[in-house]
């Protein structure tokens, strides 16, 4: 089961390529393709701590990564392909 917080978070592999679009509240309206590892395994503490290991693929994976470079300082715009940035608005969801 996936869910609760992982303290002091560590991405101790990752694996393979994946290409996606990626928005977040942070940047409100802004959206841009980021490329990320497709599979990545990630150590940390539970909330009890206790050492906890997630194994994650796709989406998930991608989740992960990206609220990882939010505890390092990193947004979405950061790693994006500059050329895909651009606003949207409800019209285009």
């Amino acid at each position: 089961e996936n869910k609760g917080a992982v303290i002091n978070p560590k991405i101790t592999s990752a694996e393979g390529e994946q290409t996606g679009p990626e928005g977040c509240l942070s940047v409100p309206g802004l959206q841009g393709e980021v490329m990320r590892a497709n599979q990545i395994v990630m150590k940390g503490l539970n909330a009890d701590g206790k050492p906890v290991k997630i194994k994650a693929e796709g989406f998930f994976a991608r989740i992960l990564q990206h609220e990882f470079d939010h505890l390092n300082g990193t947004l979405f715009i950061d790693r994006a392909e500059p050329d895909t940035l651009e606003y949207i608005t409800a019209e285009d969801e």
